[in-house]
Order: C-alpha cells, then structure tokens, then sequence
C-alpha cells in the first residue's frame, strides 16, 4: 500500500521532487519506493527523463483505478475517525413523504447513524422551526422559507399509475385517452400552484372533459389517494418519489402517459443555527444519497418492465 500511494502522488505530479513535499519524503525514497513497485509489478511505470518524468502504458492504465482506490480508503477511514452523531433529531415532514418514502428508506439512515433517535413528526401542516417544533423538516414547495436555510434536495416528476385489478377490468390499451375509461382519484388538497396533481391538465390533452371521465372520487391527501390506487379504486396522479417502491413490487402500475416534472422541489429545512450539527448534517447527507439513488432509477422508468412499453406489449393481444 504504501508503494502504491507513493506511485499515485509521484504519477499525480509527474515529479518525484513534488510527490516528496507532498509525502515528506526525500525524492531518493520516492524514486526507490516506485522502483521496488516497478519491479514487484513486472512493469515500468514511468519513462524518466533529464528533468521530467512520464507514465508508460502501463503506468496510465494502473493510475485512474489506483486514484479511486485510494479515495474510497480515505473515506472509509475518515467516517471511522468522524464520531457518530448522537442524541435526538426531530424530522417534520408530509404524511405522505413519511409514510410512502421516509418509513421504508430509514433501516439505512440507523446503518449510518445508529446513535441517533429520530423523532419522525409526520403531519400536513408547516411546523415553526424557529420556535422549536422540531430540528428540521423535509418539504415539498418553492424553497422560500423566510428566516430559515433551505438546502434543495431534488425535483420529481407525476404520473398517472392505477393497481393491477383496475387496468385489468378496464383493459386500457394505450395513451392518455385511455384516462377516459377510469375513475379518477382527485386529491382535493393540492396546491393551485401545482398544476399537473389535478386532472384537469392531463384530461385536456387527452382531448376529454372531467364530466367525461366515471365514478370520480375525491379524497383529502396525497397518502390517501395512493391507499385508494392501490386498492383499485381508480387511476391517481402520483410523485414518482411516493410511489417507486410501490411499482417496482407489481402493487401500482404507471399508466403510459408522460411524466410531467413537479412545480416544486424536495427541500431540507432547517434554523440557521443548526447548520453545524452533526445530527443534521449526517441526516442531510442521508437524503442527497437516497435521492440522488432515485433519480438514477427516475431515468430509466422509461425502460422499466414494469412502465408503458410493458403496458402496451402486455394488452396489445
């Protein structure tokens, strides 16, 4: 190890008289350690020449996977050294983002946090963060939360998805003009500001009217509204952040219609003055790593055995 974290500095710089200040070393000890290297390996690493060096062939293919190597050593070391936050975290949030995202997720959060005790207060209302209600809050809006540090998270797109049952008693084959053969689940508390959670939107471009559409029904939530999708009481538009899960497992299935991206934005919330704490700060990376995962997986929906092109292929016979 210590020949190889030589050789990368060395090759970094292209100069043993560099990679010595950088290690605090004498440049003879870095030009022996790359040769004991050199001929453990069976390779020449550098061409050395008058008053430079170059990687060889074999130098250039060893450096890139070496460099990675190394940085994942020096942050696995450096989360040894880090000490795990502790005491209590209050996390406010959205029912729905609690129950449909968070719940699931949190086994790994305990992994990487297992002295923290989180307080999850899952509730549809904007908690005061400054008078203490709670640490933090992940919220779903605009980003402007006056007097408070907002950190964006990610966007999310919609889609309209209904249970299995349904698409098999509507026999839907394709397009946004199948929406007129479902009842439709409308959530009555969406944002007007949020114009793709209502239908209205998506039955305008499918050419129909609302009054077009059977058996409409109005619930109060967004986690309600998945509950009644996926007891096949009608096609909902849904955050693909609330329902990956749901779909990955065969429970929801997307409609194939575009999906559209949200007006707002996953936020963290929190009162300046909790910026330095350990408890937030290994929360926030918490959620950047979960949800950089999902947008990895939002990118490839469009290929998903479980989207539209299975939806077509399945009911085209």
């Amino acid at each position: 190890m210590a020949l190889l974290r030589t050789f990368e500095v060395a090759a970094r710089h292209e100069s043993f008289l560099k990679a010595a200040e950088e290690l605090h070393i004498t440049p003879s000890a870095v030009s022996q350690q790359v040769k004991g290297l050199e001929a453990m390996l069976g390779e020449k690493l550098f061409d050395r020449y008058p008053r430079r060096l170059q990687l060889t062939t074999a130098g250039r293919r060893l450096l890139p996977d070496l460099t990675r190597g190394i940085a994942i050593l020096e942050r696995a070391v450096a989360v040894l050294r880090t000490p795990h936050p502790t005491g209590t975290l209050t996390v406010s949030t959205g029912v729905s983002f609690a129950l449909h995202w968070m719940l699931p997720r949190l086994p790994r959060l305990k992994l990487l946090a297992p002295d923290l005790t989180l307080v999850l207060r899952a509730e549809d209302r904007l908690v005061d963060l400054r008078g203490g209600e709670a640490d933090v809050a992940v919220r779903f809006g605009t980003g402007q939360y006056p007097g408070l540090a907002a950190e964006l998270l990610a966007t999310d797109r919609v889609y309209p998805v209904c249970s299995p049952s349904l698409l098999r008693e509507t026999d839907a084959l394709a397009g946004l003009e199948a929406l007129g053969r479902f009842p439709l689940i409308h959530d009555v508390t969406i944002n007007p500001n949020e114009p793709w959670m209502g239908w209205s939107p998506w039955l305008r471009e499918a050419g129909l009217t609302e009054s077009e559409s059977v058996g409409h029904l109005r619930i109060s939530g967004g986690a309600l509204v998945i509950e009644a999708a996926l007891l096949g009481q009608g096609a909902a538009l849904v955050r693909h952040a609330l329902v990956d899960r749901l779909i990955a497992a065969g429970r929801l299935i997307r409609l194939p219609a575009p999906a559209r991206t949200t007006e707002y934005s996953y936020h963290l919330v929190y009162p300046h003055n909790r910026s330095g704490s350990p408890a937030v700060t290994a929360f926030r990376d918490w959620l950047k790593d979960e949800f950089a995962g999902l947008e990895r997986d939002l990118r490839g929906t469009t290929n998903n055995s479980n989207g539209p092109d299975f939806l077509l292929n399945r009911y085209e016979n």
